[in-house]
């Protein structure tokens, strides 16, 4: 059953990709060139829709997949979709992902973090109203973090891979992880042409997907809490320094710019390929030594907060004043 499974979605998979091009067509939107932007031309936005439409399938013919989860899932996706046609401001994106989340996870409290289960002082409990904030708190941050960071070809989706990878095997081997990751192997060949990019909707559909999983595996106590932090640490800290960076300077904290930790890269080693190799593996060695050797979290955790600001401050990121 698992082998035909299997040979299913990886047809599948090189279905729904190769049609591309009438997809394009008939979406119809677009990422615009300007001037915090590399490309030159208009690329289609569809990544996040090809990876949905495979994620659907399994969802409704196979039950791979929590409904509850799912469902909640799409909702953020038809945002993004939205977002990525008439280019929602920070705020409306924030309102309507807000009061969404909130009515959800108040009737489906299945979903929310029910407690902090650290590895050396274990569970502390939330309360219901704390737990549905809190919980509403870390996704949202999450999602803003991935949108942040999705600066350069193969970004978001080498880190969506890394993350579902690391889902496939603490999930005691779920195949419909595996077959996410083939995905998004498929998708990272597509991007890095510049076929397609992936769109609001695919960093909003994956990130809540992603964060709704992994809160459940906390709650079944499969996972740590450190591991959660772990996991969302690179993206966390690189938006916290661009909010605070941008306070200080007195701006907008929600106004782009091109000071995330991939622009400064790009500045320094003058290529996207060489930035993306470098943020790639500051977010794997910790998360993948997690996943193969039995290390205390606190020592990742660190390890993961060093790599980080010692790449910072060979780029010089950490100045409150960017000229």
């Amino acid at each position: 059953m698992e082998i035909s499974y299997i040979f299913f979605n990886l047809f599948l998979i090189l279905f729904v990709f190769f049609l591309n091009k009438p997809l394009s067509n008939l979406i119809n939107i677009s990422d615009i060139p300007n001037k915090r932007k590399s490309h030159k031309k208009p690329i289609p936005l569809i990544g996040g829709i090809i990876i949905f439409i495979i994620i659907l399938i399994n969802f409704l013919f196979f039950k791979k997949i929590n409904d509850k989860i799912f469902y909640l899932s799409t909702a953020f996706f038809i945002i993004g979709l939205i977002d990525d046609k008439f280019s929602l401001s920070a705020k409306i994106r924030l309102f309507f992902l807000s009061i969404f989340s909130y009515f959800y996870l108040s009737n489906f409290t299945i979903l929310n973090i029910a407690f902090l289960n650290f590895e050396d002082y274990g569970k502390i409990y939330l309360f219901l109203q704390a737990s549905i904030f809190f919980t509403i708190l870390c996704l949202l941050l999450f999602q803003n973090s991935m949108n942040m960071i999705d600066g350069i070809n193969g970004l978001s989706g080498g880190i969506f891979t890394i993350l579902f990878l690391f889902i496939f095997f603490k999930s005691n081997y779920e195949i419909i992880y595996l077959i996410i990751v083939f995905t998004l192997i498929l998708f990272l060949i597509f991007n890095f042409k510049n076929k397609f990019f992936m769109g609001d909707s695919g960093i909003y559909f994956l990130s809540i997907f992603f964060g709704l999983l992994i809160i459940d595996m906390s709650n079944k106590n499969l996972i740590y809490s450190e591991e959660i932090f772990l996991l969302m640490s690179i993206p966390g800290i690189d938006m916290l320094r661009l909010f605070v960076i941008r306070i200080i300077n007195k701006k907008n904290p929600f106004k782009a710019d091109r000071f995330h930790i991939h622009h400064l890269l790009i500045k320094k080693t003058k290529s996207e390929f060489i930035t993306l190799l470098i943020i790639l593996t500051i977010i794997s060695i910790p998360i993948l030594l997690n996943v193969f050797f039995d290390l205390k979290l606190i020592y990742l955790i660190l390890l993961s907060l060093i790599l980080y600001f010692v790449t910072i401050i060979k780029v010089k990121g950490l100045s409150p004043i960017n000229k």
